[in-house]
């Protein structure tokens, strides 16, 4: 079918916010409900029920079809675009989920070249049935032309689909015809070939600079189908200064993270308002399935034009009107007047350095994230308001309290105070504990827990103050009562106090020398270690990695969620000297190196053999290791092998009777010289003819003739060198 019809007036709008009149007691029953978890909003000074229109059937839809869509391009106020069908790619969006193209004109298209983020969830009508929702369509480079996902889809999305599990699609593959017809449209030929999700425009208020930064590079990373949008202000939770926000189809639809100090707000579009029930987007913003996220109105301020990424609209998102609990596939759908479960984060913070105090609130309304959050509202007020500056080298100490809603109902709270510093960023230095703790609560494995409330006092100031541990000037006590060098090593005597000297200097100031006392425990035996640690320099974690691997610790699992309360509770304060004693099991290899990795102190209770602090009045920095050991004895010695009992000897044979030879002495003249020769003698083949000299000819005759018996000079050496000689 073909139907031409002219662009209508919006349908009735739903006011969702109260007059003047009533804006303070509204905000205030909306505060309280926040506060304590309510899930019912103010009810809205009117309520003008809107026509629901009927889902147009797909098998109805030819190409060349003509209808009109709507969608805000500034203000509030949907505005009408004439569309026409282009064509209808079958299972595009998942199996028996078609995606319809179509070809869209207005003068803001016009303007700005095409079909722009944030305009996703805008409605398009055929005669007086809905055809879907614009929501798809190039990567680079705006175009009029533009995917639509059917209403039948969307309208499954408020009573949870039962749809084929999917991946969400990156891309839908186009054919030629549209392919030439996106060309032709000015799309660049590399990305002509697909049509992916727009994406939503996230804007997002708080912190600046570098972790701005690393935050868009984590949030778009997370979730691929956003782009943040960077800018100020963001969405509040009660009603607006203009006496109402309205919901209406193709009117701004805003979905958030969290609002308030920190805002992490994505805007697009509402398809379908029919009561309570409100439909747009057409894909997925998180595809978190099953979710919480705020629901809010919103004014556009303008389509920009980018001509890189393509347009988007950038818009303030209003008060809280409602809760998104479904975030699927076809788009996203809530309810109006419900109000998100929300985490409360509120922060007091004194700067000492004008007196001045700073408080702020953010409300975190998406679940599985409430770390990035406690950072983004800290980094805001720190940064922002406090010091105006994000690099500041300072020390502040704290109080904060995480509280919450266990398993069965019944309140739970961790509170900690501390003391920090740093030479580069005191406000992340001084958040990270309280934004770590309330992760590894929330993810906690022993049972489902709310967090309600993130309080966080701090005084600051920018004068940077610490102690560093001096690692090889430790001393210890003997038991003798001298002073020693511990880094040869500390003998410890079971059930006795070791005392400690440990140096400390201060930041460009004096060495100052603290005594802690040890407790070395009753049945300590074995070998091991002292770890002397400036709380600091434990991290933020302590030394929570006993937690996750108490096998490696000596200590038993964690096993409920109220030791882990306790467990938190119990760490390391960053303005601590910690000393901590382990000792291994008594066994020794040839070597003297420990053999085996079970511990002395295992046991039905195993911890550390002991473990001391003493609080200090600033942030204590640096580690080191010194060996103890306890009077070990000796290994035995082996027993003797019994020797084994001599042989008999044997009488030795009687040697053979010799003839003696007869000898004579002949006179030899030789260059006038007489000498004398013993004669040639009849003998045996050992014998070896000597001459017979005196003074050093008869002693370098000796010495040649003992190197040519036995092999000669080699011989001799390898025999010495054998036996370790010189050569």
């Amino acid at each position: 079918m073909k139907v031409s019809t002219p662009p209508r007036s919006p349908r009735a709008l739903v006011a969702t916010a109260a007059p003047n009149l009533r804006a303070r007691a509204v905000a205030a029953v909306l505060a309280l409900a926040l506060l304590a978890g309510s899930s019912v909003l103010a009810a809205p000074a009117s309520h003008a029920e809107p026509e629901c229109p009927t889902a147009l059937p797909v098998a109805a839809i030819e190409p060349g079809d003509l209808g009109y869509g709507l969608t805000v391009s500034r203000g509030t106020t949907p505005e009408p675009f004439d569309i026409e069908v282009v064509g209808i790619l079958d299972n595009a969006l998942a199996p028996g989920i078609p995606l319809i193209v179509i070809e869209a004109t207005s003068p803001e298209i016009e303007r700005v070249g095409g079909i722009w983020g944030g305009m996703s969830g805008s409605p398009v009508y055929i005669d007086d049935q809905l055809l879907g929702a614009v929501a798809y369509g190039f990567s680079f480079g705006p175009s009029k032309l533009g995917g639509v996902t059917p209403a039948a889809a969307m309208f499954q999305v408020p009573g949870r689909p039962t749809l084929p599990p999917v991946v969400t699609p990156t891309e839908v593959e186009l054919p030629a015809e549209l392919r030439s017809m996106a060309i032709a449209d000015g799309v660049p030929r590399s990305a002509a070939g697909t049509m992916q999700p727009f994406d939503i425009p996230v804007r997002v208020s708080g912190p600046t600079g570098a972790k701005l930064d690393r935050f868009v590079a984590r949030f778009e990373e997370r979730f691929p189908g956003t782009r943040v949008v960077r800018g100020t202000g963001g969405a509040g939770a009660g009603p607006d200064s203009s006496g109402g926000t309205v919901m209406a189809p193709g009117g701004n639809l805003a979905v958030s993270l969290a609002f308030g100090d920190f805002s992490a707000v994505g805007v697009g579009t509402a398809t379908y308002v029919c009561g309570e029930t409100v439909i747009g987007f057409g894909h997925p913003m998180l595809y978190a399935g099953a979710t919480r996220l705020g629901m809010h109105g919103a004014s556009a301020v303008r389509i920009v034009d980018d001509s890189v990424f393509g347009p988007y609209k950038l818009a303030n998102a209003g008060p809280l009107v409602g809760t998104i609990d479904n975030d699927r596939l076809a788009g996203v759908a809530g309810r109006l007047g419900v109000a998100p479960v929300t985490t409360a984060i509120t922060s007091a913070i004194t700067n000492l350095d004008d007196a001045r105090t700073t408080t702020g609130r953010t409300d975190v309304v998406y679940p599985d994230d409430v770390a990035w959050p406690i950072l983004a509202h800290g980094w805001t007020n720190l940064d922002l308001l406090v010091f105006d500056d994000p690099g500041v080298s300072g020390t502040s100490t704290v109080d904060w309290v995480i509280a919450g809603v266990r398993q069965d109902g019944s309140p739970w709270q961790l509170e900690r105070q501390n003391r920090h510093a740093d030479r580069v960023d005191l406000s992340t230095a001084s958040l990270w504990e309280v934004a770590w703790y309330a992760e590894l609560l929330r993810t906690n494995a022993y049972e489902d827990v709310r967090i309600t409330v993130v309080d966080y006092v701090a005084d600051v100031d920018t004068t940077y103050r610490s102690l560093e541990l001096l690692g090889n000037a430790v001393r210890y006590e003997a038991p003798d009562g001298e002073v020693r060098d511990a880094r040869g090593g500390i003998e410890v005597e079971p059930g006795a106090t070791l005392r400690l000297l440990v140096p400390l200097r201060e930041y460009r100031g004096e060495v100052r020398t603290v005594e802690v006392e040890l407790e070395v425990p009753e049945d300590a035996a074995g070998f091991g270690e002292l770890d002397i640690a400036g709380g600091a320099s434990l991290g933020a974690d302590g030394d929570l990695e006993c937690l996750f691997y108490p096998e490696e610790c000596g200590r038993p699992s964690v096993g409920s969620f109220a030791t882990l309360l306790d467990t938190l509770a119990s760490q390391p304060r960053s303005d601590t000297l910690v000393v901590t004693l382990r000792l291994y099991d008594e066994v020794w290899s040839s070597e003297d190196e420990p053999v085996g990795d079970s511990l002395a102190f295992d046991g039905p209770d195993p911890a550390p053999s002991s473990r001391t602090s003493v609080q200090l009045d600033e942030v204590v920095t640096g580690r080191t290791f010194i060996e103890v050991y306890t009077d070990l004895e000796p290994e035995p010695e082996p027993e003797p092998e019994p020797e084994p009992e001599p042989e008999p000897e044997l009488e030795p044979e009687p040697e053979a009777e010799r003839p003696e030879p007869e000898r004579t002495v002949v006179p030899v003249e030789v260059a006038g010289v007489q000498v004398t020769r013993a004669p040639t003698v009849a003998a045996t083949p050992t014998t070896t003819p000597r001459l017979q000299r005196t003074g050093s000819d008869a002693l370098l005759l000796a010495i040649l003739g003992s190197l040519a018996i036995g092999g000669g000079t080699t011989t001799l050496l390898a025999d010495r060198r054998r036996r370790g000689g010189a050569s």
